[in-house]
């Protein structure tokens, strides 16, 4: 059972950490008393909740692939405060205290320790259409994949009985999808989304899909510097120097859904986009790799579509 949370301060209006670490099945806690682990289901979470308190507490739990997402549901829906932070961050803080065993318990004292050390900014709550265009983008994303794959597995196939049956479920996704984008098509028609996305739109070679997972995965759009947002992508080249030698920058991080959606739309945007075209052209003929001027016109795209958002008198250059 753990110990009395490190994080209780005698200045009562300090925030106090809480470090969870997430797995499919369970929470394992640090910084409650009592209450070392509970079930990652709404029960184990209402325990969490009877113990904090919105203004004192703010949780700290490491990005899992999706299996904090609930819980970060039900404490926003309580008010209290939750930060989610990289995991390799936090075993990097880990090992650079000689923290070296590692284990759900360990972890989770590591996080609450990171936390005070570094005090990450809070999730900003999303509204009810952010967190419905999210899971629609989401879930068109996947059935997309599952098509691609059953349309892959189809060209492999001979047997009259099998291509029947992977016809059948290929046009029920390519329905399904259909349908899909049609609510996606609806929501941003809203009064929340609409002007975002016609703005979005204006560029040449983004369309519904792009300006919708743009607003989806990456709601501070427009509210933002440049640097920033490149980063929240991950196509910031990030410095790699040590005294006299300076090796290739390389692009760290970021939301990976989301830059997915970025690399299809500069993929368009290199054919279709007079703009962006001539600025890939000009780095193939600089002798730059074709993955790095991709990266460069995606950077580019990013940029530009946060410029697009938050400065309303911004104008696109006319296209040639």
């Amino acid at each position: 059972m753990n110990q009395p949370s490190s994080t209780t301060s005698k200045n009562t209006n300090e925030i106090q950490y809480i470090g969870i670490d997430v797995c499919k099945a369970r929470l394992d806690i640090h910084g409650i008393e009592g209450l070392d682990h509970v079930a990652n289901s709404p029960e184990g979470h209402k325990k969490i909740l009877q113990k904090l308190k919105p203004k004192l507490h703010q949780i700290a739990l490491e990005a899992t692939g999706g299996y904090e997402d609930r819980f970060i549901f039900q404490l926003h829906s309580k008010a209290i405060k939750v930060s989610r932070i990289e995991a390799s961050r936090v075993r990097d803080y880990a090992k650079s205290i000689g923290r070296l065993a590692k284990n759900d318990i360990i972890d989770a004292r590591s996080i609450t320790e990171y936390a005070q050390h570094v005090k990450p900014a809070a999730l900003v709550p999303p509204s009810a259409g952010q967190s419905q265009l999210k899971a629609l983008c989401s879930v068109r994303q996947q059935l997309v994949d599952h098509c691609s794959n059953l349309t892959k597995q189809l060209q492999q196939t001979y047997h009259a009985v099998a291509v029947k049956h992977l016809e059948k479920t290929i046009k029920d996704l390519a329905n399904q999808i259909g349908k899909i984008e049609k609510e996606i098509k609806d929501l941003l028609e809203n009064e929340e989304f609409e002007a975002k996305a016609q703005r979005l739109m204006q560029i040449k070679g983004v369309g519904l899909v792009g300006a919708s997972g743009a607003l989806g995965y990456m709601p501070e759009m427009g509210t933002i510097s440049e640097t920033q947002a490149a980063a929240l992508v991950g196509v910031a080249p990030m410095q790699n120097q040590s005294g006299t030698k300076e090796k290739q920058r390389r692009i760290k991080g970021g939301r990976a859904k989301l830059r997915r959606i970025i690399y299809m739309n500069a993929i368009c945007c290199i054919r279709h986009n007079s703009q962006f075209k001539a600025l890939y052209k000009r780095l193939r003929q600089a002798g730059k790799p074709v993955k790095v001027a991709v990266v460069a016109v995606m950077r580019k795209l990013v940029i530009l579509m946060n410029r697009l958002l938050s400065d309303p008198d911004f104008k696109l250059a006319e296209e040639k």
